[in-house]
């Protein structure tokens, strides 16, 4: 289980990796009102769907050898859940943290990542973890960049883009086994 927290974590970081987020996070980096609310909402959308959609499909989908329907099934439940915990933050927080298609992606990941019901929920857990960690991250980017720009000349976004290029090449730099494929 450590194994996969540094492995979804840090070298196949579905931020970094997949690029799941990474405009979304850019937008909650300028703003951080909230955030609190809308990762709770996240997780407890995400890791509840998942451990739903691992269930229904391991007990009726697989016998009944319909596993093909597995996304819809996930998008279905993931909508019914999502839905009730949107209410109930609602009433209780009394603001909105809607947030459905990355957390779909972050659902349909975890699924299809795993082999069992706990570390489909694990990786559920650390992907919604690597996201928001990832957007301090970017604010700090974003400061730096704000403070040393003299003149305005590229975008912000340009330069984290940048930014973001040359963290991903310093963390997977250490990992050239795929630059020799053998026979000498």
């Amino acid at each position: 289980m450590i194994s996969n927290l540094f492995y979804y974590a840090l070298y196949t970081s579905v931020v970094f990796i997949y690029g799941v987020g990474i405009n979304q996070s850019l937008v909650l980096s300028e703003n951080y009102s909230k955030i609190f609310i809308k990762a709770i909402k996240m997780l407890l959308a995400v890791c509840s769907t998942v451990a739903l959609t691992y269930l229904f499909t391991s007990y009726l989908l697989a016998p009944a050898r319909l596993t093909e329907m597995l996304p819809f099934v996930a998008v279905v439940i993931f909508i019914i859940i999502s839905v009730f915990v949107e209410f109930l933050i609602r009433i209780t927080a009394k603001t909105d943290a809607s947030d459905y298609g990355l957390s779909m992606l972050f659902v349909l990941l975890a699924l299809f990542e795993s082999t069992t019901l706990a570390e489909s929920i694990i990786n559920s857990c650390i992907c919604i973890l690597t996201f928001y960690v990832f957007i301090p991250l970017l604010t700090c980017i974003n400061n730096i960049i704000n403070v040393s720009k003299h003149k305005q000349r590229v975008e912000n976004i340009v330069l984290m883009f940048i930014s973001l290029s040359i963290i991903m090449i310093a963390l997977f730099s250490w990992n050239v086994s795929w630059l020799n494929r053998g026979g000498f």
